[in-house]
């Protein structure tokens, strides 16, 4: 058992313990399989944080989407947006605009 606060945990697992998920899934962008999981944190309030775990080359990415950048894309923040399918397309909108560049160039996550 640590004693310390540091976690032993490999960062691609540790998106399994944090609060408010609200969308994981497998899916192909920039030409790599990964798993993107976003969460709704509670500061800054109606930002959002976009994980990426690419399991081939054992690459984790993440960003933050502030609330004006959602607005840019979205129209309003999407926590704004009803829960079920108006949500729905907003999610799929955000990962629609993702990007990762190459992680053997330090690698990057990304709005296009």
């Amino acid at each position: 058992r640590r004693l310390d606060s540091a976690s032993s945990r490999p960062p691609e697992e540790r998106v399994f313990k944090r609060q408010n998920q609200i969308f994981r899934k497998m899916i192909r962008i920039s030409g790599f399989e990964a798993v993107i999981t976003i969460f709704a944190p509670t500061i800054p309030k109606l930002a959002l944080d976009i994980n990426a775990y690419l399991p081939k080359p054992k690459c984790f990415l993440e960003m933050r989407l502030l609330a004006e950048e959602q607005c840019s894309l979205l129209g309003r923040p999407l926590l704004e947006h009803g829960t079920g399918e108006p949500r729905e397309v907003g999610l799929d909108y955000i990962i629609k605009n993702l990007e990762i560049s190459a992680p053997s160039q330090g690698g990057d996550l990304r709005l296009s």
